[in-house]
């Protein structure tokens, strides 16, 4: 489903270096454990871990609803208050997923199989899912097409409300 972005920090009391999915303020480094504010620890990388299934499913990283996952697991669900267990959820997918979808490229059948039994379910729950979250009035960044359908956008501008 999209790059998993996670950070290289070093903090600027004891140098000591880590990795994390977000960069909080104030962030609390793991070896001294002091609450580390802006300007008092450096972001050393940006790395990214690519994804798989959906990818191998749809043939492009670029390809609306792949797009559309990455956006919804960046800005909906990794920013929600369960955060820390969508996380290991998909600590659990990135081990799973590269030989799944390398399996994916090398038969055709598995590939249809898993793109329209697993994906494109998935694909349109978390649509809905982004559709209720817009009429609920949360605030988030509003996903790209997926499948030529409308938009959440779209849908809440003839409905008379556009959420930004």
């Amino acid at each position: 489903m999209g790059n998993l972005i996670r950070y290289k920090l070093q903090c600027g009391y004891c140098s000591y270096i880590w990795e994390t999915r977000y960069p909080r303020i104030p962030a609390q480094c793991p070896s001294c454990n002091r609450k580390i504010y802006s300007g008092r620890y450096t972001v050393l990388a940006r790395i990214e871990s690519l994804c798989f299934i959906a990818t191998a499913a749809y043939g492009s990283e670029l390809a609306p609803p792949v797009q559309f996952l990455r956006e919804f697991r960046d800005n909906i669900v990794l920013k929600s208050r369960y955060r820390r267990t969508f996380e290991k959820i998909l600590d659990v997918y990135y081990v799973f997923s590269p030989p799944i979808a390398k399996a994916m490229t090398e038969h055709k059948a598995l590939k249809l199989a898993i793109k329209y039994v697993i994906v494109w379910p998935f694909v349109k729950v978390a649509q809905a899912c982004a559709i209720i979250i817009a009429h609920a009035g949360i605030p988030y960044r509003i996903p790209p097409d997926v499948d030529g359908k409308p938009t959440v956008k779209k849908a809440l501008a003839r409905k008379g409300g556009e959420k930004s």
